[in-house]
């Protein structure tokens, strides 16, 4: 018995794909994904916020996370950021901020934060910038990067604060 609403697709179809078609079809291959705002602050002192789906679970014992970062072909700010001071934020957010949190992924000559209308937060000594307005906000500290030798891809270890 065949089922004709079933597609097939081999990796020659999928790189035929159209260049955006083919980053969100593979993109929702692995289903449902949580959004976060990574928080990071240059070595200048420049508030830094950008909206991530590629963050994992990496382990329990040390307890770690990991965030996937796209090849460094352009200017990656928070990439840079975390590279250069060794910290930054997860800050988990409600629908009341959706809209603000998806306009960090545009480009603008000042900070995230600024553009967006969204409010930088120091706690403590910790050096990156929380998003006051998140539900959850974890301080992070970078533990390694890997590099993922087929694509470039950077991978961010880091444990939470």
């Amino acid at each position: 018995m065949s089922n004709s609403n079933i597609s097939c697709y081999k990796s020659e179809d999928i790189l035929s794909m159209e260049s955006p078609f083919r980053r969100n079809f593979v993109n929702s291959l692995t289903g449902f994904k949580s959004v976060t705002l990574i928080g990071s602050r240059s070595l200048p002192g420049v508030n830094n916020l950008a909206v991530f789906s590629q963050i994992i679970h990496v382990g329990a014992t040390p307890p770690l996370v990991g965030v996937l970062f796209r090849p460094h072909t352009v200017s990656r700010h928070t990439f840079e950021n975390i590279l250069a001071t060794g910290s930054f934020t997860f800050n988990h957010f409600t629908k009341n901020i959706v809209l603000q949190a998806h306009q960090t992924s545009a480009r603008y000559g000042e900070s995230e934060f600024e553009a967006t209308g969204l409010t930088p937060e120091f706690i403590g000594s910790f050096s990156s910038p929380y998003v006051k307005e998140a539900a959850i906000k974890i301080g992070l500290e970078l533990v390694e990067v890997q590099t993922i030798k087929a694509n470039g891809t950077e991978l961010v270890i880091k444990p939470r604060r």
